[in-house]
């Protein structure tokens, strides 16, 4: 029996000795000085990591690389847009006209480019199908068919007065709604949103571009500016053929 309980206590025993010889050493370093603690930066850290595995140091440094050479180019690319350039071409406004005034100044600028664009875009469609002889049915006014207000520049002109004076209401309130939209375009708001009254979409009514990501929307918004600038030279292109006929040498004469 007391060789049992002898046995069960050994350990016991022996755990006692080896406590109180922590005990002495913990007391023998406090009563010396504080080890010195470990005070290492992130770089440090990272040379430590990088000599306890240095198998995984080149591919780290090479996902870094590549990191760095992504966020450059998305860089380089905004600046492009911002400074006015057109993707892909990477170039635009030779005069350096949009390094002109405060930002203020060019969010203007970027806004009246993007209404132009727009404006464009449609009296280039509209040319086209006009000068096809796609009419609409019925009359503008009261015994004036649509039919026969001409082509070009004497359409508008056989307009009545009525009708441009609702044609120019119309893009009026469209001004105003892109006017009246907060925050301003000029006090870091977004061109190119036009909200209409009672909730209406005066610009994309479908909502097409709402389930796009704002990667695709930065792409959809710089090929919008690259076909209004092809369209505003288009309609100036047209306005002149109509006045001086074969000015434009990719137009019928007939234009």
């Amino acid at each position: 029996m007391k060789l049992a309980v002898a046995l069960l206590l050994a350990p016991a025993a022996a755990y006692v000795p080896l406590r109180a010889s922590m005990q002495r050493a913990s007391t023998l370093v406090r009563a010396d000085e504080e080890p010195e603690a470990m005070d290492l930066d992130l770089g440090e850290m990272f040379e430590l990591f990088d000599e306890a595995d240095p198998e995984g140091v080149a591919e780290r440094e090479a996902a870094k690389k590549a990191e760095e050479e992504a966020a450059a180019k998305e860089a380089a690319k905004l600046a492009m847009m911002v400074e006015g350039a057109s993707a892909p071409f990477g170039f635009w406004d030779p005069a350096g006209l949009s390094k002109l005034g405060t930002p203020a100044t060019q969010a203007w600028f970027k806004a009246a480019e993007l209404k132009h664009s727009r404006v464009a875009m449609a009296a280039t469609v509209g040319w086209i199908v006009n000068e096809a002889g796609i009419v609409f049915d019925g009359n503008i006014a009261t015994g004036v068919p649509f039919s026969s207000l001409g082509k070009g520049v004497q359409a508008w002109e056989n307009v009545p007065d009525a009708g441009k004076l609702q044609i120019i209401l119309a893009a009026g309130a469209i001004e105003f709604a892109s006017e009246a939209k907060q925050p301003h375009y000029m006090r870091g708001g977004r061109p190119g949103q036009t909200a209409g009254p009672f909730g209406l979409r005066l610009w994309d009514p479908l909502n097409y571009n709402g389930g796009m990501d704002e990667e695709t929307k930065r792409t959809k918004r710089q090929m919008e500016v690259n076909n209004g600038r092809l369209a505003m030279i288009g309609a100036a292109s047209f306005v002149a053929a109509s006045y001086i006929p074969d000015s434009v040498p990719a137009l019928p004469s007939t234009w």
